[in-house]
Formats: structure tokens, sequence, C-alpha cells
């Protein structure tokens, strides 16, 4: 397999997972700050908490992410390689 193949599914991967942490920690964190800000909660714990749940919605959106960038880009791929040294080998006489 060429390097450009693992480049384009680091590259998709990168850009999915980054966008979509980023949509999901804003709508969580506005969740969360106008929840946290209407029960009179001082700002750095509303700070601490949004960064916190910020960071654990990002792990699942990371991790369905990096499967989906190695199911469409690696493993086709990596099928195919198989296939053409499996059919190297049986055409190939053993000594």
């Amino acid at each position: 397999m060429k390097n450009t193949v693992y480049l384009k599914a680091w590259f998709f991967f990168f850009l999915v997972a980054t966008i979509g942490g980023a949509a999901a920690g804003a709508v969580v964190g506005a969740i969360i700050g106008a929840v946290l800000s209407g029960s009179n909660i001082p700002l750095p714990t509303i700070t601490m908490v949004g960064a916190t749940v910020g960071f654990l919605i990002g792990l699942p959106i990371s991790y369905f992410t990096f499967r989906w960038s190695i199911q469409r880009f690696i493993l086709p791929n990596l099928g195919a390689d198989l296939e053409s040294k499996d059919a190297e080998r049986t055409e190939s006489p053993l000594l």
C-alpha cells in the first residue's frame, strides 16, 4: 500500500473528528454553561465542568471516526494487497 492511502485516511479522520468534536463540544458546552450559570455556579467551575464534559464527548467521536476511516480507506486496499500477494504465491513454484 502506498503512503497516500494512509495520508488520506489520517486526513479524513483528523478533519471529521475535529469538526465533529468541535460541533458537539459547542452544543454540549452551551447547554452546560446555560444550566450551570442559571444555577449561580462560579465561572471557573463552569469552565472546568465544560472542559471535562467536552473531552468526554470527544472520545467516542474520535473512536468512531477512527474506525470509519480505517474501514473506508485502509481495509479495502489491504484486502487487495493480500489477494495480489496470495496470487503471486500460488503462481510461483515452490523450491
